[in-house]
Formats: C-alpha cells, structure tokens, sequence
C-alpha cells in the first residue's frame, strides 16, 4: 500500500469496450496497495458486476452517457465510489431468487467486498461504493514498510547520497521542474520555469544558484537574485525542495553554502523573505546570523500555492525580512525623522551594527527623481526615490494613481537613508499613505528604509507568526500602518 496516492477518478463511456481497461487499472491499483493476489481477483469480479450493472441497466439500451468511478486508496484498504446519473435504482427491493438467480450480483458484491454501500442523491444521481480492507497480515506487512518505521534509515540513506554544489548547466531543466513540483506555475520570478534563462542568468551573475543532487536529479535548489535598483546587494530566495526529500535540512545546507559563495563573490548583503503563516521557514535563516530588519505586510498574493505545504489563505500574506550583511563597515550615518529612530536603533543592534543618526538642512532640489515598476503577475510595485525635488508631491500622486489605475495592490517603497534628503522624502511618502515598515540595509549607495503603500488591501495582523528575534517588528508595524 502506497498512502501517498491521490484518488484516482475516471470518467466512462457506458460501453462495454472500456469495462477491461477500467478493472485492469482497479487490479493494478489493489496490487500496488499491496493486496494478495487472492484479494485482489476478488476485487476485481466485484467492480466488474457493480460496473457491468451501470453500463447495461443504469441507461437506455441506445442511450450515450458517461458515469464517474473515483477509487480512494488509503491506509486501511481501498474503495471504489461508482456514481452515475442513470435510472433510479432501490437495493432495499434487490432480493436473491435461487431459480432466475435475480439478486445474485448485488449477494456476490456483498460476500466478496468487506462493505457495500448505497447513496440515492437525488437529482444528481446515485452512488454504489464498495470498500475493501487490508487483512491482519496485510496491515502487519505494510507497517514493516511505512516510511515512518523506516525513515531515519532513508534519512541516512540520502544524506550520504546527496551532493551539494554550485549549479551547472545541465542542471537548468531539473530546477524548472523543481519549481513546477514545488509552486505550480504560480512564482513570481517566472525565469525560473526557462531553463535557458536559468543557464543564462547564472553565466552572467544575476541569478547564483546552488543545488543539492542525487545522481542526475536535482533535489532542492536556492538561488541568490541580484537585486535591481542597488549594488552589492542579493536576495536569497528561489528555495525549493522536492517532496519526496522534505525534512532533510536541505535549505539549510544550500543557505549555509550561499553564503560562503556570496563572501567569495564580494557581495555586500544578502536578505530574504520568509512566509509569517508559520515560523519554521525563518528558523534557518537565523542559523546562518540572518537577523529581521522589515516586515513586509499583504506581500504574498493569495494565489501563490505553496504545494503540499498551506492552502491558499484567501488574501495577500506578509513576509520577514532577514537580513545580513556581509561587508565589513564602520560606523553607518543615517538621515531619518526622529519618530522612526528607536525601531530603527532597535533594528540596528540587533544587527550588530553600530548606527549614528545625523541632522538634515538641505534645500530640496527644482526636480525630483523616482522610478515606479509594476510586476502585474504579483500586482504590486516597487517605488525607488532617487532625489527630493520640490515637486515630490506631484511624483507620489502619479505614482499613487498609476498603482490605483492598474489595480496594483500594494507598492514597496525605498529611501537611501545616507542621503541627507532622506527625512523630506520620508515625510512626503507618509503624506500619501505610505507606511515606514523596516530597513534593506548593505548596499553601497547606502542603507535603505522600506515603506509600503497599500491599495485596498486590508492587513490582517492576527494570521503573521514570527521568530521571537522578529518580534519586536509587528506592533510597531501595526501602529505605523493602522496609527
């Protein structure tokens, strides 16, 4: 028995044709179950009358209908759900008679499956399933071969079989279909379903991908992504793992040897964001001096699917920023208003990083500098502010009615806080609705202030789980957005 299966549902013609081909698929799903061969003849002369019956006696004789067979392998056995929406039918009226032998399909049924049941749904038809179980020796077999019983064997097994490396352009096809088994075709950064793109963003940099393999298959991937608007500075991100190999520390092991590449490339800081529906994902970041430096509210678009791990929540979910920085600095001189200073200090220790807040007098420039992009797959923008000019007010109000225009959910915003204009540019984004949610810090043009700026979107605070490291981030959030 296989409990990983899926049901399995079959539409049919109600031809007699197709009643070979659906019980050879019923004996091969009873044999990979696990059942004996006796069993499974059994199993296989019960569907075939319960079929038969819906194919000669549910329709009329020169009718063309379909009917549904779902099976339904699980950990105690098998069932077979046969619906159609052929002629009523009544088991309470089916009585065995030994001289016309009426009765006898429904008397075999019953003597050959461990339990037969019957549904009358009314307008949408009726159901026969037909159940059948694992024996004691069976269910004593097929817990010597759980995984579970076995699984730290396997664990060890594949940890001594895994290897980890630098990505090689054999391996661009393996990773596309890494993501496709991990997300579907829903991730945002769609280069990832292009193995030439892959091959040819990693020659040139802007995608550094690690993966862990076994043989020519590739595992679980991690990538480091170049990220737009700054230098130096790489998001971590790209994780996937396979789930068939799930619990083997393998995004640890990748992030771990990211890290030492990203030194050896001389990039200045590397962050990642790290889903708040459960805590576990910002676990490992932590274990390679990751620290929390923004969180960023109604990120996630909700039809982002996150296979075999959470459902769909129904609306956009936040994510934690983690944070390290690589280079070694002194010092760092910021420009920021003193309302925002404690978080800010707050971040800063954290990091280990010593901070001086400095004072601003600086007359704005005649014209403002700024650049919004959209990325309409995950309906949101992100906003860069070059320079304060005195018409910032008129490039937050066509940045605030283009987001609106193009149903842009939510706009992520950044200021370089080492730019002495940073507190006009601060103060202007918050006239607009923009909200001070963290810090991006480590680029060489300077450390960033994160803000947001959301478009009908209602964050709900209560569904966000964070390490206790990132703690200290939501109430101040929750205040600057909600004030």
């Amino acid at each position: 028995m296989n409990p990983t299966y899926a049901p399995l549902k079959l539409v049919v013609p109600n031809q007699m044709g197709y009643l070979p081909i659906v019980l050879k698929t019923v004996e091969e799903l009873c044999y990979q179950q696990g059942f004996d061969e006796s069993t499974i003849r059994s199993v296989v002369l019960a569907c075939e009358e319960a079929i038969a019956n819906v194919i000669l006696h549910a329709f009329s004789p020169d009718e063309e209908a379909e009917f549904t067979i779902q099976i339904a392998p699980s950990t105690t056995g098998i069932a077979f759900h046969v619906l159609d929406k052929g002629m009523p039918y009544d088991p309470g009226s089916e009585t065995f008679d030994e001289e016309t032998l009426r009765g006898l399909g429904h008397l075999m049924m019953g003597r050959l499956m461990d339990r037969v049941q019957f549904h009358n749904h009314g307008n949408r038809g009726k159901e026969l399933v037909l159940h059948k179980y694992f024996s004691q020796d069976e269910l004593v077999t097929e817990k010597l071969k759980r995984p579970e019983v076995v699984e730290n064997q396997v664990k060890q097994f594949l940890l001594e079989e895994i290897e980890y490396r630098l990505f090689q352009p054999q391996d661009a096809l393996e990773i596309a279909r890494c993501a496709y088994e991990s997300y579907g075709y829903t991730y945002a950064y769609e280069h990832i379903y292009y193995p030439e793109r892959i091959r040819e963003l990693n020659e040139r940099g802007e995608l550094i991908s690690l993966v862990a393999t076994c043989g020519e298959q590739v595992l679980g991937h991690v990538g480091l992504v170049k990220f737009e608007g700054v230098s130096g500075v790489y998001e971590l991100g790209l994780a996937m793992t396979k789930q068939g190999y799930r619990g083997l520390h393998i995004f640890s092991t990748l992030a771990a040897l990211v890290l030492a590449e990203a030194r050896k490339r001389g990039i200045m800081a590397i962050f990642g964001q790290f889903v708040t529906t459960h805590i576990y994902s910002q676990k490992a970041p932590l274990r390679i001096g990751m620290r929390p430096t923004a969180l960023l509210c109604a990120y996630v678009p909700s039809d982002i699917d996150f296979r075999k791990i959470k459902k769909s929540m129904g609306q956009r979910s936040a994510v934690l920023v983690m944070t390290r920085v690589l280079a070694e600095r002194g010092v760092v001189r910021i420009f920021v208003p003193q309302t925002h200073r404690p978080m800010l200090q707050r971040i800063y220790d954290e990091m280990g990083q010593a901070v001086e807040f400095a004072e601003s007098d600086i007359v704005p420039a005649q014209l403002s500098e700024t650049s919004l992009s959209i990325n309409a797959n995950m309906r949101m923008g992100k906003l860069f502010f070059q320079r304060m000019g005195v018409d910032i007010d008129q490039h937050l109000r066509n940045h605030v009615m283009q987001a609106r225009k193009e149903d842009v959910q939510m706009i992520e915003a950044f200021v370089n806080m080492c730019l002495p204009d940073a507190p006009g540019l601060i103060a202007a984004a918050e006239r607009y609705g923009f909200a001070v949610v963290g810090v991006l810090p480590g680029a060489l043009e300077g450390d960033l202030l994160v803000l947001q700026y959301f478009n009908g979107v209602h964050v709900q605070f209560s569904d966000i789980e964070l390490v206790p490291e990132g703690s200290f981030l939501l109430p101040y959030i929750q205040n600057t957005i909600n004030p």
